[in-house]
């Protein structure tokens, strides 16, 4: 049955959810392109005598969680992010999909980051995750992740932070798609924040 293009993302939404339970395999998808995109906000130098969270003891959620693939994101919370979890943000955004097109992905565009890998993203990575083997692994290519809908990709279906002082429990759960066959990879992670820097405590591999 051939699928008209304005029903195709909830097709494939719903073949994904289905393949996770074990039902079906997800068809390919086109991400929409962005008509116009924010100029790059630049990234600060953090301040290396600050140790503290100020948003501490509270759940921030980023990308909700909804009947598709990828979820919701909450621009309003991405906006009120103060500068270290906007680079944990950052970071998440330049290791797993967010509709992506080869250029833009939808959560490091509501960052208001520019393109996916430009230097305001990667600026911003590199200033709080200066030894961080995923930071420097996905700065090294440029943060690139491949378009939603290719034969390989990956989409954020749900992702949130939760600040307990200068701890940073990340909770996600990312759809990889590949060739037909899909799983999955979830939190949470957790992230420690002192002297102007995150260091990682536990991350799932």
């Amino acid at each position: 049955m051939e699928i008209r293009p304005k029903s195709l993302r909830i097709a494939i939404s719903a073949a994904l959810f289905a393949t996770a339970c074990g039902h079906g395999s997800p068809a390919k998808r086109t991400a929409s392109t962005a008509t116009a995109l924010p100029s790059e906000s630049p990234a600060p130098e953090p301040d290396s005598s600050r140790n503290k969270l100020s948003s501490s003891n509270q759940t921030i959620v980023l990308i909700q969680a909804s009947q598709e693939i990828p979820g919701i994101i909450k621009s309003a919370a991405l906006d009120s992010l103060e500068e270290p979890l906007r680079a944990l943000a950052a970071l998440y955004a330049a290791t797993g999909g967010s509709d992506c097109d080869g250029e833009n992905c939808a959560l490091t565009t509501a960052l208001k980051l520019g393109k996916q890998g430009s230097t305001a993203h990667k600026a911003l990575i590199q200033n709080y995750f200066p030894t961080d083997t995923v930071a420097k692994l996905a700065l090294a290519q440029d943060c690139y992740l491949r378009p939603s809908g290719a034969s390989s990709f990956t989409d954020y279906a749900a992702l949130s932070f939760g600040i307990q002082q200068d701890t940073v429990t990340v909770d996600y759960k990312l759809l990889h798609f590949n060739q037909g066959k899909t799983s999955w990879k979830q939190g949470p992670d957790k992230y420690i924040f002192h002297a102007g820097t995150f260091s990682r405590l536990n991350r799932t591999d």
